[in-house]
């Protein structure tokens, strides 16, 4: 079968490995400029140099003893590394935090390391955004929106957010009656510092479960990172909605006063923010994947699966991989 997956994730990801290993032909589009998505590092020019920052997800963590024996093997392979801690949460800012037990890994030299590494082996075209999908006698046809149809594809499927993949299915049908969920992703605010000279920080992370900001990264406590002083704070997802439309200049603004409570090293030598409109699903649906075997057509991601994100995102491609697979 010659497959088109729409989004290269990791849930597309873990869907075309194991379709390819499984010897179909699978091709990825993604609009982004290269790997990463939510597992994404951004690289900064600032009066400090160049630097990056894990400024999406970051941690990787397992539950299941499947992922947890591929992320034994992304760890031997060096395109993640145990996270040292301390890794600690609260309930509010202020208020006794405790130390979370769980071990953590994070992307080797940077997040997005492990998406690069396992698209290597795939065909994914990159900045390529699709933005309609056509049946036809012929097999799926994909409208990109720079112009062009691409065609011959026997089974499309899609592994993006909740939103963009309804988007995408104009007609409920693709879905082969799934009722989508109710409630919208939530969004998020990612603000990236940096500083000069020495802080006072002897944390890893730090997370809380109210209050505007949810959850602050020490990106220099990661394996292998170098260079200044840098902090990513991801915003709440009450705080975030309510800001949702500002601009990253106004959100800067509107937070100085809680970065500096939260960081108190004076003034950072730069500061950006970064909005993930689709950052989290809030309404898991069940059934992992979703696959209308008639019309050859299947769509995965995280909000199909309860659980922590990325664990989600790979248990669902995985999912959809043997819905398809189980009737080649």
């Amino acid at each position: 079968m010659n497959i088109a997956i729409i989004g290269s994730g990791l849930s597309g990801l873990s869907l075309a490995q194991t379709l390819q290993a499984a010897g179909q032909t699978v091709t990825l589009f993604d609009k982004g400029r290269g790997p990463g998505g939510r597992l994404s590092t951004r690289r900064v020019t600032s009066p400090l140099g160049e630097l990056s920052f894990d400024h999406g997800t970051s941690t990787l963590v397992a539950q299941s003893a499947a992922l947890q024996a591929v992320i034994a093997n992304w760890a031997q392979a060096g395109w993640i590394a145990p996270w040292p801690g301390p890794h600690l949460r609260a309930q509010a800012f202020g208020a006794e935090a405790v130390l979370k037990d769980q071990i953590i890994y994070t992307g080797a030299p940077k997040m997005n390391a492990l998406i690069r590494a396992l698209s290597e082996s795939l065909n994914v075209q990159w900045q390529t955004e699709i933005d309609a999908l056509l049946p036809s006698p012929q097999g799926w046809q994909l409208r990109c929106r720079s112009g062009g149809i691409l065609t011959g594809f026997d089974v499309v499927a899609l592994a993006v957010p909740m939103e963009q993949a309804r988007t995408l299915c104009a007609s409920d049908g693709l879905m082969g009656g799934q009722i989508w969920p109710a409630q919208p992703s939530s969004a998020c605010w990612s603000v990236m510092l940096a500083y000069e000279g020495r802080v006072e920080a002897d944390w890893s992370t730090q997370s809380f479960a109210t209050g505007p900001i949810a959850w602050i990264s020490r990106e220099n406590s990661k394996p292998g990172r170098t260079g200044p002083p840098r902090f990513v704070v991801h915003t709440s997802s009450d705080w975030s909605a309510e800001h949702l439309e500002c601009s990253p200049e106004a959100i800067l603004a509107r937070l100085d006063a809680t970065l500096q409570a939260h960081l108190p090293f004076g003034p950072p030598r730069f500061a950006a923010a970064h909005r993930w409109r689709f950052a989290r699903p809030t309404q898991h649906l069940s059934q992992g994947a979703v696959w209308t075997p008639h019309i050859q057509f299947g769509v995965c991601g995280d909000w199909l699966l309860p659980g922590p994100g990325v664990e989600a995102a790979w248990h669902s491609g995985k999912r959809l991989a043997e819905e398809i697979l189980s009737k080649a």
